[in-house]
Order: C-alpha cells, then sequence, then structure tokens
C-alpha cells in the first residue's frame, strides 16, 4: 500500500510536467508519457497495446502529437490531471490489479468498465449507487454513461458521476441536451459526449471548448450508409475542425453483427495509420479489447432500468 502511494506521487508528477512540456514540445512529452504507461502495465496485453501506440507515434507527422498539443492548450490542466490518473493509475493500473487478483477468487469475469442507461426517474437513483459502489468495490473506475433523452436523466448521470470522484465517467449526452450549464460545472473526471447527428453540434463542441471541458464526439449507426460514412472516412473530416478527445461510433441496438465488425475494421485501421487529429473508436468492439488488455477473459456489462438487478461479475458472449 505505501509502495502504491509512493508510485502514485510519482506518476502525478511526471504526468504533470509531461502534460505542460506537450505545449511546446509534444512529441518528446507525449513520448515520455506514453512510456510511462508501459512501464506501469502489468498484463500482457497492456504490454502489447503500449508497444503498438509507440509505433504508431514513431510514425513521421503523426496527427496524435497535433491532438495532444491541442488538449494541452484547450483543456482545463486539472482535468486533464484527474482523466490521466483517474483512468491510468486509478483504472488501468490499480483497478486492473484488483480485477486480475478477483477473477480466479470469484471464478467469474469482471468488466473493465461498465456502461450504464439511466431513465432519469428518481426510483433509479439509488439503483445506479448501488451498482457504482459494488463496481468500485470489484476495481472498476471507467463508466460510460448514457442518459434517456427524458426529463431528469443528464441530472441523474451527473449527479451518480458525483459520487466518485477517483473514476472516470463519459456522459454521452441526448441530441439537443443544452451544454452550457455542463459546461460551467462538469466535475474534472466527467468526459462529455456530444451527438453529432443533433443540429448545432458544431456550437455545443465550440462552448465545451471554450470552457475547457473535455469532450469527445460521437454517433450512432444502424445501417449499411451509415456506415459507409464512418468507414470512408467522411464523418471524421467533418470532425476535423472541431477538437474533442476521440470520435465513437455507437452501434444501435438493431445493427447487425456483421456491419459492426466492419466499422470497427475501418476504425481500427484509421486508429494505427492516422491521417487526423482524433482518436477513432468503436463503442462496443473497443470496449471488449480495452477489457482483454486488463484481462484474459473479456466480457462487457450493459444495464438500464430492464436490466438493474444483473450481476457485475457474470461472462457475457462477445459479438
Amino acid at each position: 500500500m505505501e509502495q502504491d502511494t509512493l508510485r502514485r506521487r510519482l506518476v502525478e508528477s511526471v504526468v504533470e510536467r509531461s502534460l505542460r512540456g506537450i505545449r511546446t514540445d509534444p512529441e518528446r512529452s507525449l513520448r515520455k508519457l506514453v512510456d510511462l504507461g508501459r512501464d506501469l502495465a502489468q498484463g500482457p496485453g497492456q504490454q502489447r497495446f503500449f508497444a503498438q501506440v509507440q509505433r504508431v507515434l514513431a510514425r513521421k507527422g503523426c496527427p496524435y502529437y497535433r491532438l495532444a498539443q491541442d488538449l494541452a492548450t484547450t483543456v482545463d490542466p486539472s482535468r486533464l490531471q484527474t482523466v490521466g490518473i483517474n483512468l491510468g493509475w486509478n483504472g488501468l493500473t490499480v483497478g486492473a490489479r484488483q480485477i486480475r487478483a478477483l477473477e480466479p477468487q470469484l471464478e467469474r469475469h469482471i468488466p473493465w468498465s461498465l456502461t450504464l442507461c439511466l431513465s432519469g426517474a428518481p426510483s433509479f437513483a439509488p439503483v445506479c449507487a448501488r451498482r457504482l459502489a459494488e463496481g468500485r468495490a470489484l476495481g472498476i473506475r471507467v463508466y460510460f454513461l448514457f442518459p434517456q433523452d427524458r426529463p431528469g436523466a443528464v441530472e441523474q448521470a451527473v449527479e451518480l458521476a458525483g459520487q466518485a470522484g477517483d473514476c472516470v465517467f463519459f456522459l454521452f449526452l441526448p441530441p439537443r441536451w443544452p451544454v452550457e450549464t455542463l459546461a460551467r460545472s462538469a466535475a474534472d473526471h466527467l468526459i462529455l459526449g456530444v451527438d453529432t447527428a443533433a443540429p448545432g453540434w458544431q456550437a455545443d463542441a465550440g462552448a465545451l471548448r471554450a470552457a475547457g471541458c473535455l469532450y469527445l464526439l460521437y454517433r450512432r449507426y444502424d445501417t449499411p450508409a451509415e456506415a459507409e460514412d464512418i468507414c470512408s472516412g467522411r464523418w471524421a473530416q467533418r470532425l476535423r475542425t472541431h477538437g474533442g478527445l476521440a470520435a465513437v461510433c455507437v452501434a444501435g441496438p438493431g445493427c447487425p453483427v456483421p456491419l459492426c465488425h466492419q466499422v470497427y475494421r475501418s476504425v481500427l485501421c484509421a486508429r494505427l495509420n492516422p491521417r487526423e487529429p482524433i482518436m477513432p473508436a468503436e463503442f462496443r468492439l473497443d470496449n471488449l479489447s480495452a477489457d482483454a488488455c486488463v484481462s484474459p477473459n473479456p466480457c462487457l456489462l450493459h444495464l438500464g432500468p430492464d436490466s438493474a438487478d444483473e450481476p457485475l461479475i457474470q461472462s457475457l458472449p462477445p459479438l
């Protein structure tokens, strides 16, 4: 425990210096952060991931350096520091170690993250709080929140995130949700997702950027035409001047499985051979891939009002 405390202080110091350095020397400072991640990685999956990142960053003109520099100069430093520590140390180091230790003891699979669909109903708030407490006890420090487009749902998600300052929460906002209030009051460990299918999303992204928030851009897809818009790179080109940490594709409930894999292959290729200063991701399959880096038993868990009593420790079949 004492060793963890000392290592965390060292990590915090390195992260703080690197984030400052990225503003003026993004290549050297970003590589230093990735090297730190590889040094801390304890599982073979995490080691392979950071080795892959190092290979991508070694390419001449890699646009991820521009992305890092843009984030370092526009996002509030305390937000970057908090998210970096909560994700990299609390989630992928201490939390991942706890998950790997508990899985053989419990003889169950534990997901590295938890996805919650929030209804906004007052009766659902204590259910979400209980699941959050259970998840943290298992080592889960990463939470994806999808509030429904109903009154009170976003507020419910924000309140839930406020209960766990040691975690990272990704809040995917419903279309047309006014971001001004959140831009002023969002907690440092909360990353906001802007739906690019909504009219005026560009203004929302601009408001979050001006407020120094950490945000991502996302879209849903269900049809071959929507998948083609992603795979062709047209969607990424429309995002290029609007900042954001990542461009996340979320398969709708009716999306055919082969279409999910088609989009994932395209996203993976774009991520390993980047042309735009934004990180592309396919929500479900990249989530599974991240889980496989944490432990050899990848699984996903998505809880909503109709599945609130599902156990957190179970194996769900991948796509």
